[in-house]
């Protein structure tokens, strides 16, 4: 007489024990399937060029920065002989980082303007400044990283109407 072995007695053994192999195999594949959706959340949040909410700047929405992070060069568009020295002596004065005066592309600018070369989408808060500072409403979004400056201003035909000529 054959031993049978304990376990494979009846089918229906065989059954539960098929059925906890399933239910094993099943919950380790759902196991797996939850890791490797953690591990590609994981690396598209690295990979993912948009700044997260802890690393937005919230600089725009709380003005009080250190006017001394903020470097400006000063670019003479109109012609007149040391406007950029006495925009640049202004500005260091307000507390801005005057990094390079120097003359503009050509002397045919009409108005003063700030040239934003950090923004994203919209006008940066440190651009913002410096056109506060000089009493201006022209700023202009020209991002440039080979600039490395957080600003140009460029001193138009209308100097005399900057704040840097009222004092």
């Amino acid at each position: 007489m054959a031993r049978r072995r304990r376990g494979h007695a009846s089918p229906l053994g065989s059954s539960r024990r098929g059925e906890r192999k399933s239910t094993k195999l099943w919950l380790l594949e759902g196991a797996i399937v939850v890791l490797v959706a953690l591990n590609g959340y994981l690396l598209y949040s690295v990979m993912s060029t948009e700044p997260s909410v802890s690393a937005i700047d919230h600089s725009a929405e709380t003005p009080n920065f250190d006017m001394q992070m903020i470097q400006v060069e000063v670019l003479n568009g109109c012609g007149v002989k040391r406007v950029s020295h006495q925009v640049r002596e202004y500005l260091r004065n307000q507390g801005f980082d005057v990094v390079y005066i120097g003359n503009a592309e050509n002397f045919e600018f009409p108005e003063s303007v700030v040239l934003d070369r950090r923004a994203g989408n919209e006008v940066s808060a440190a651009s913002r400044a410096v056109a506060d500072a000089l009493g201006t409403q022209h700023v202009i979004i020209q991002r440039n990283e080979d600039r490395l400056v957080d600003a140009t201003v460029i001193v138009g035909h209308d100097y005399r109407q900057l704040r840097s000529f009222e004092e």
